[in-house]
């Protein structure tokens, strides 16, 4: 088969960062024990720019519905970027905190800290995902002319980052 026929069949599709990466120990906020509230260690600074997606397990599929039922728009090569707002590790800990009714501190650690927590699991799997994010001066999957997001496709019904944490409490 040749390339440009495959290509011609083809969406890429880029997933922001789900809400339930907060159910994995590397993530999920630690209780501090006498303090009253919780603490989350990640080897990023909390300001980096991240693009969340909220609830995988609702907004995948009607990124991929919206996407399937929209070739015209979506084949070629074309990209889609499935997020539903930009954000930092920061703010989405305080989101997480403001569901769960918890006060939470976010400490960025180095690496070396982060590895001696996680070993390699937490480096290979989250650290990486985070330094990704770290070293974009301007996400070029929040939009552009060869990157369509929510708004390109009419995407409806999204969880938001919040609404993601309320679903997750329960």
């Amino acid at each position: 088969m040749e390339p440009n026929v495959l290509l011609a069949k083809t969406t890429f599709f880029v997933l922001g960062f789900y809400s339930e990466n907060f159910t994995y120990p590397t993530f999920a906020p630690v209780e501090i024990p006498g303090a009253g509230q919780y603490v989350q260690l990640l080897c990023t600074p909390g300001d980096t720019p991240i693009l969340g997606l909220g609830h995988a397990r609702t907004n995948i599929g009607l990124f991929v519905k919206a996407i399937l039922e929209q070739p015209e728009k979506t084949a070629g090569g074309k990209n889609v970027s499935a997020f539903t707002e930009q954000t930092t590790p920061e703010k989405l800990l305080q989101s997480w905190a403001i569901v769960n009714g918890r006060k939470a501190v976010y400490v960025e650690v180095n690496l070396e800290t982060f590895t001696a927590l996680w070993t390699n699991a937490g480096v290979d799997m989250f650290a990486k995902m985070m330094e990704f994010h770290r070293y974009m001066d301007k996400n070029p999957c929040a939009g552009s002319e060869n990157i369509l997001t929510k708004g390109d496709l009419g995407v409806e019904g999204l969880l938001s980052v919040e609404e993601s944490f309320e679903v997750l409490k329960s």
